[in-house]
């Protein structure tokens, strides 16, 4: 892999350009810029991040305020019609106030008021204060929410995953589309050699007049001019439409493609680690998810526990209470003294229903089979990842091995272009010689960036191996 490394460093990437012309990165600006699906990803990414911060927001404190009794409402005007008419008014109000996050302590104050309109009525205030304590967020014994939180950290990198594959994929296809104008141009000169060359023969022929016209032979070269002429048309035609999809593509006008290239480096670690790959990464945060929903599933049912105390300031009472719930059973006790009375009550109340377990065993079947389906995608996605490193590991060296030979193809090329001048200096080669030999000079040049482009596609899909994370 050195060599490869040493190799591409002599010749390769990322723009340093002729004075009109568009920098690699600038096309790569534009057509990232210029790109809706990419903006759709990218507000997707960012929606996905609200949706977990909303749902996140620690609970603050909560005051509910409202009529005590919703059947009498907040004011109640009370008038009778009878010998003896009376009128009263009673606020039968409550305020609750319900404490933030782990403790979710509920106080409340609720009470009767009667104005006492009437001269034998006199004016009443009647508070209760009342205290209600969840044990459960105390001391931690809360249903698990593991999965989810593995849920949204998977989704999360997804949107991220996705967007960074968008942003490869414009590049690539950029790529993609001045490596069509290349080599349309390269065919384009091909075909004007060849239409040179017809064009030539025929010239020749008319000249010398050896062959009738209306022979087989003479047709012959016509057609060959006909064709030669209609190729260059079509590939023109051709490479001025690639041109256009390169600059519907970025957005703008393209006024020349990127030419010179600076090193870059193509090598793959050979302790390259599999999991780091962004698609294992997220299989394997499937599969803690999956284990993650089993084991809630499993373990659905936590007991929770609740202990209260209230005391009414008119009647002299102060109670306490303590309820607890399971699957299908809850009990609450109360305990009321009254300090007037000197008196004490105690009230036990249970409530039980008849389990129906049928759904939550399918539920237990579904979970079990969705982590046994999430692990064997983790396998698959393993050994299909180690397959795609170890063909890119072989199309790097291709690139090597591409780079070698074009290198001897250059030099041999450069030689036979000087020995063709030479010889058409003292007469032993033609013009068109010399024309046909600069041109597979210059063939070689076009196949030279079109290799440079190809290595930064693979620098790319290299880049593609590590996830934004471990990067």
């Amino acid at each position: 892999m050195t060599s490869v490394k040493k190799w591409m460093q002599l010749c390769f990437l990322c723009c340093a350009l002729g004075a009109n012309a568009d920098t690699l990165e600038e096309l790569f600006a534009t057509a990232i810029e210029n790109d809706n699906q990419l903006e759709i990803l990218t507000l997707s990414e960012t929606n996905t991040r609200l949706v977990i911060e909303k749902r996140d927001l620690p609970k603050r404190i909560k005051i509910v305020a409202g009529a005590n009794d919703s059947r009498d409402g907040l004011v109640t005007l009370y008038q009778t019609f009878s010998d003896t008419p009376s009128t009263s008014v009673v606020l039968d109000p409550y305020v609750t106030v319900t404490l933030g996050e782990n403790i979710e302590t509920a106080i409340g104050v609720s009470t009767d008021i009667d104005f006492g309109l009437e001269e034998d009525n006199e004016f009443a205030f009647k508070p209760v204060f009342t205290v209600s304590q969840p044990i459960n967020p105390l001391i931690g014994l809360e249903p698990s929410d593991d999965s989810t939180k593995i849920g949204d950290s998977l989704s999360f990198f997804q949107a991220s995953l996705n967007r960074e594959n968008r942003v490869r994929s414009l590049k690539k296809t950029v790529i993609d589309k001045i490596k069509a104008v290349l080599n349309l141009e390269k065919s384009i000169g091909d075909a004007q050699r060849s239409a040179e060359l017809a064009r030539d023969a025929l010239a020749r022929e008319n000249t010398i007049g050896t062959l009738n016209r209306e022979s087989l032979e003479y047709k012959r070269l016509e057609s060959a001019v006909v064709r030669g002429d209609q190729a260059l048309e079509t590939l023109t035609l051709q490479r001025r439409l690639s041109w256009q999809e390169l600059e519907g593509l970025v957005g703008d006008t393209v006024a020349e493609l990127p030419s010179d290239f600076q090193a870059v480096s193509l090598e793959i670690a050979s302790s390259y680690d599999i999991n780091s790959h962004p698609g294992v990464q997220t299989s394997r945060l499937g599969v803690e998810r999956a284990e993650a929903n089993l084991e809630e599933v499993l373990e659905r049912f936590i007991p929770t526990y609740t202990v209260g105390a209230s005391y009414d300031l008119d009647g002299q009472q102060i109670g306490t209470s303590f309820s607890t719930g399971f699957k299908n059973l809850t009990m609450s006790l109360w305990i009321a003294g009254d300090i007037d009375d000197q008196s004490l009550s105690a009230q036990f109340g249970i409530n039980w229903s008849l389990p129906d377990n049928r759904a939550e065993k399918i539920g237990d079947m579904e979970a079990a089979n969705a982590l046994e389906i999430a692990r064997l995608q983790l396998e698959d996605k393993i050994r299909n990842t180690e397959n795609a490193v170890a063909l890119l590991r072989i199309s790097v060296l291709g690139i090597e091995y591409r780079g070698n030979e074009l290198s001897t193809s250059k030099e041999i090329a450069d030689l036979e272009l000087v020995e063709k001048q030479k010889q058409l200096e003292v007469g032993m080669a033609t013009k068109t010689e010399v024309a046909n030999a600069q041109w597979n000079v210059e063939k070689l040049r076009i196949d030279e960036r079109v290799l440079r482009l190809d290595a930064l596609k693979f620098a790319l899909d290299i880049e593609g191996l590590e996830s934004a994370e471990s990067q």
